[in-house]
């Protein structure tokens, strides 16, 4: 997998699972999965992704970008149901960060999960398979 440039290969087997979770179909995401980083669903996911590499980048602590974007993508998908509960997997995944860090990242995770949410709502069926992958990609490649 490329994460980098959006070339995401997904088991037939997850294709379903995965397409149902962000409300799109199993033959969408097989589409889009060659050229995700094409569509606006990876393109805006990816930008606070970024941001949130530097944030952790800076705090050393660089697997907090996978928690968060994991917790963004939890929110987007409907299985994370309070902001509390929200709140508390950011809190989670900042434990150690300088409380200016923790701040900044807390922000982009909550930037992530509304773009991600939007894109469920108002992006087309390509967008909501490419932020699926895009997704699916942080979740099986942990940051290190």
């Amino acid at each position: 997998m490329g994460r980098d440039t959006g070339e995401i290969k997904v088991a037939a087997s997850d294709a379903s699972d995965l397409a149902s979770r962000f409300h799109t179909s199993a033959e969408e995401v097989t589409a889009v999965a060659g050229q995700a980083d094409n569509y606006s669903g990876w393109l805006i996911a990816q930008a606070s992704a970024d941001r949130m590499a530097e944030i952790a980048k800076a705090a050393k602590k660089n697997k907090a970008v996978s928690a968060g974007v994991d917790i963004a993508c939890a929110w987007a998908a409907g299985e994370i149901n309070s902001t509390e509960q929200f709140h508390s997997f950011v809190v989670d995944a900042t434990v150690g960060m300088a409380y200016n860090d923790a701040c900044a990242f807390r922000a982009a995770t909550e930037q992530l999960a509304d773009r991600l949410t939007k894109m469920q709502t108002e992006g087309t069926s390509k967008d909501k398979a490419a932020a699926a992958l895009f997704c699916y990609g942080y979740s099986v490649v942990q940051m290190e």
